[in-house]
Formats: C-alpha cells, structure tokens, sequence
C-alpha cells in the first residue's frame, strides 16, 4: 500500500496511469472551480471568494503544460529516451493529490478567515492576530504541508522512473527545474487572470 501512494509509477501501466491522470485532474478542476481555489502553481494557492471555471481550467491547464514541458526538458539533458508520456503521467498523478487544497475552502473558510486576518494585519492590532482565527489557519496548514510533500515526492520518484535518474546531482537539478517552472508558471497565470 505505501508503494501505490508514493510510487504507483512502477506498478501500473502507462494507460492506467494517465486515465487515473486525467481523472484526478478534471476532478481538481471541478472541486477548485466549485470551492473557489485558484492554484496559480505548484507551490501557490489562492482562496477566492469566487472563481469561475474558465480561470479554473486555464490555471490548471498551464500548470500541468509548464510543468511538463520543463520536467520533460531536464528528463532529455539526463536520458535522451525519456518519453514525453511518462513525464505527462508523472505530472497528472502528483496533481491528483492536490485535490486536497480546494476542500479546505468548504463555505469560503479558507478565504474568510485569512481575509479576516488580512484586516487585522491593516488594522495593525497585534492583539486581535493571536485569535482562533489564526490558529484554526494555522492548523489548516498541516494538511496542505503534507500534501506538497506528498505531491514532491510523487512528482520525484516518477522523474526517476521515467529517466532513470540517478544520484545526488538529479535532486539538484530537479529542484532548480521546479523552481523556473513555479516562476513561469505563476507569472503565466497571474497575469493573465
């Protein structure tokens, strides 16, 4: 079991693979546009008061494009037989964990209550910061931490597979990679959202 959730690369096959792919990520959409979650990448998410579901599908459509595109990059400066469709599969699986983030926006909390800190923080009373709100935020937190874990490592170990990468020097350049596809990617959509 704990092999299906941080490696299912190697188990299931290519076409299994990118149904549950597209699944999970027509899934994201749906909940991100119903439950007012804008991921602007990898690492950004921005809780709404309202989205709508052109943003929705754009967002998530430059992300998984991006995010392809460079991990297929590096994936040819490792291993020139790395083939498109397993990084495609590795992009579309990690994104399905994300599913996460839109339901922590159930009834707007997410955005009401960091709108309510926002106003604190104009407001500049430091006494009114240390409520439950802040603390209820910060619990919310823990979930999201261990999703973004959860997503580096799916993304990795599928890397890995896909090019058979090896040693200490691939997690450099891996890292480096998903720091310019986050740069792009959020500059892609916040500008033109």
């Amino acid at each position: 079991m704990n092999q299906l959730l941080i490696n299912p690369f190697a188990k299931y096959s290519e076409n299994k693979l990118f149904a549950i792919g597209i699944i999970g990520n027509l899934l994201l959409i749906a909940l991100s546009f119903v439950l007012n979650t804008l991921l602007a990448g990898n690492l950004k998410i921005v809780y709404l008061n309202k989205i709508d579901l052109n943003s929705a599908l754009f967002s998530n459509g430059i992300i998984v494009a991006i995010t392809t595109i460079g991990i297929y990059i590096l994936g040819q400066v490792i291993n020139k037989k790395t083939r498109f469709i397993d990084i495609l599969n590795t992009v579309l699986i990690s994104r399905c964990v994300l599913v996460l983030f839109p339901l922590l926006n159930i009834n707007n909390l997410f955005y009401v209550l960091s709108e309510r800190i926002k106003n604190t923080l104009i407001v500049a009373n430091t006494a009114k910061i240390l409520s439950s709100n802040l603390y209820v935020l910060l619990l919310l937190c823990v979930p999201i931490i261990i999703t973004l874990i959860w997503f580096f490592i799916l993304l990795f170990n599928g890397f890995k597979i896909a090019t058979n990468a090896k040693g200490s020097k691939v997690v450099a350049q891996f890292a480096g990679t998903l720091i310019i596809i986050e740069i792009i990617t959020r500059l892609l959509i916040l500008n033109f959202l």
